[in-house]
């Protein structure tokens, strides 16, 4: 189960005809599910419920796609000078640019670390990702 999946629960025993609720999944740990129903759904510790789990379309779909679209194991894994095409560092404009929605003042006093926030955000799409570390 994912965060916004939907479940349906009655309280086991019910007649066939009794309401089902409608339950969403707001948070997943290891062995934890949260989930919020109605108010009106009068659950007491201890009692079994009848389930329904009914598995949203949107994630499915994503998978889907992903599975139809190309995947290039050495661009993401293993990029080379080939994968980023032409690099450019960042004008002077894209910097100031930057440092006007950067957060934290820290960050905006450090050109160093500005020019490599303004080179990430500009890069095309289809590059291969990077990992930071750092503030």
């Amino acid at each position: 189960m994912i965060v916004g999946d939907a479940m349906k629960v009655r309280i086991q025993g019910s007649t066939p005809v009794d309401r089902w609720f409608e339950g969403y999944v707001h948070f997943v740990k290891q062995m934890e599910v949260g989930l919020r129903f109605h108010s009106s759904f009068n659950y007491r510790k201890g009692q079994l419920c009848d389930v329904h789990f009914e598995l949203g379309r949107f994630p499915i779909r994503r998978m889907h796609q992903a599975m139809d679209r190309p995947f290039l194991f050495d661009r993401v894994l293993f990029p080379n000078a080939s994968h980023f095409g032409a690099i450019t560092p960042p004008t002077l404009t894209e910097v100031q640019t930057t440092r006007r929605t950067v957060v934290n003042r820290l960050i905006a006093d450090n050109l160093p670390q500005l020019t490599a926030i303004s080179a990430i955000k500009n890069r095309k799409s289809g590059t291969p990702p990077f990992v930071i570390w750092g503030p």
